[in-house]
């Protein structure tokens, strides 16, 4: 796995924030040692830029869950993590005020560490015969359907069914992925993180954009039931016993 740059200049944190503000991407959050994911964005104040400019500090949003908001309070410190277009990006700040309801200050980071996009989730191989769709939905409004080949807590990875559409890379979707056998679906954003062919198949990599807890758990459930099926698949070949739990993370 490659090593994330620590970034330690002031210019160049302040660039990347900048970055991130702009794109608008959900925000996830750790409270001290806890492995339990909070949701948020940034605050949609209008001089936020101008603070990250100056070093001032960090605004976001009300955490989701909404005992994030509580817990906050008495926290240490706090484990931030966002990504830009290229770029996933972590970093460590402190709680430092609520000015609003609609609003938590944090401590503007002294340091982040910065690396490319990469793989931070098991990947469940997805077999045809447990027919999953993909209904793939543009800024425009217009959809395609596609064939799923893994999914996992971090994104889905399909293959378009019948005309191959015209997108780009880091175009923002929405991505519904119904699997009718189990009477199972969840609706999620997401953003266009590459595409390729393959086998004359054109394939579309994404990764999802969970705003909130009840998103996160629709996707992991999904994710669990089909890592189970899986699991089991391979224990009927191989005669391997393992726990799903063993490979699946609590949160992306």
């Amino acid at each position: 796995m490659e090593t994330n740059e620590i970034l330690k200049n002031p210019s160049a944190i302040k660039k990347i924030l900048g970055q991130a503000l702009v794109e608008n991407n959900p925000l996830q959050l750790r409270i001290d040692n806890q492995v339990f994911v909070y949701y948020s964005k940034f605050d949609s104040e209008p001089g936020l830029a101008e603070d990250i400019q100056a070093g001032k500090h960090l605004l976001i949003a009300p955490l989701d869950p909404p005992v994030g908001n509580i817990k906050v309070l008495k926290s240490k410190e706090l484990h931030l993590e966002l990504f830009t277009k290229s770029h996933l990006v972590s970093t460590k700040v402190k709680f430092l005020s609520r000015p609003d309801q609609d609003t938590i200050e944090l401590s503007f980071p002294e340091e982040i560490a910065h690396g490319s996009q990469k793989r931070e989730s098991v990947r469940v191989q997805i077999d045809p015969d447990w027919q999953l769709i993909v209904k793939a939905i543009r800024p425009s409004g217009l959809s395609f359907l596609g064939r799923p080949v893994d999914i996992s807590m971090g994104g889905v990875c399909f293959f378009s069914l019948g005309a191959v559409p015209s997108i780009s890379e880091n175009t923002k979707l929405q991505v519904a992925v119904q699997w009718p056998n189990r009477n199972k679906k969840f609706l999620a954003k997401a953003i266009l993180i590459k595409n390729f062919r393959k086998e004359g198949d054109v394939y579309f990599r994404t990764k999802f954009l969970l705003e909130t807890y009840k998103d996160a758990r629709a996707v992991e459930e999904m994710v669990t039931a089909l890592q189970i099926l899986e699991i089991k698949k391979r224990e009927e070949k191989f005669g391997i016993k393992e726990s799903p739990q063993d490979n699946l993370p609590q949160t992306e």
